[in-house]
């Protein structure tokens, strides 16, 4: 293996800029995409004493909770067994487990569109 030591140097000082922003600052994306963290999870890593970098490779903001206010639903996702597994507090018999991150959110938000419709429809409750 050949090491070019400025190229750690430069993998070093980017690390060093990456900890040394607010971690509310920060906008992290995966396979392109933005990942939605909470803001009271963002909040409350503050207490850890870990580092920005330590966020992202523990994989801590999968367990963060997100509101989605277009939705009317608050989400969690964790990782398990190769799974991403996606659960809202509104219907918390629903979930949905998938491969990536966004594929079980979509799912997620799929199934409880047609449940609500289902509600909708059986006249048990109403749209507003």
């Amino acid at each position: 293996m050949k090491i070019n030591i400025e190229d750690i140097e430069k993998h070093m000082e980017f690390r060093k800029k990456i900890n040394n922003a607010e971690l509310e600052d920060i906008e992290f994306y995966e396979k392109g995409k933005l990942v939605e963290i909470g803001s009271e999870f963002v909040y409350d890593w503050g207490f850890t004493g870990l580092n920005n970098i330590d966020f992202i490779t523990s994989q801590a903001y999968i367990g963060s909770t997100v509101f989605l206010p277009e939705h009317n639903i608050t989400y969690s996702i964790r990782y398990d067994d190769n799974e991403y597994i996606a659960t809202c507090e509104e219907f918390p018999s629903l979930s949905s487990i998938e491969e990536t991150m966004e594929e079980a959110v979509g799912g997620l938000l799929r199934i409880v569109t047609d449940v609500r419709e289902d509600i909708m429809q059986d006249g048990k409750i109403s749209k507003t």
